[in-house]
């Protein structure tokens, strides 16, 4: 699932997407395999010059294995630099 929308008063755009996965066992499943897993991650895309943007980002993952296995977590924050532009060859 994705959601993107531009904040207001601001020429930056906000990107969120995430997923969840109930994943269910069967006979021949490990204990070390995963029962639960989610995915967010955030995304902000702030324009610097032309089609140069900045995007500040933070990724979170949680994940829990089938059988009564601690819950694992993960955050990461970052950022990059995006380009951006359309070019169709000319035949």
């Amino acid at each position: 699932m994705a959601l993107a929308a531009p904040l207001p008063k601001t020429n930056v755009s906000l990107l969120v997407e995430g997923n969840y996965r109930q994943i269910n066992s069967d006979a021949g499943d490990a204990a070390s395999e995963l029962g639960q897993e989610l995915n967010i991650k955030a995304n902000l895309q702030i324009p610097v010059w032309g089609n140069l943007s900045l995007s500040p980002f933070v990724d979170f993952y949680r994940f829990k294995g089938l059988t009564g296995q601690p819950i694992g977590k993960n955050v990461i924050f970052g950022f990059g630099l995006d380009f951006s532009r359309l070019w169709k060859p000319l035949y």
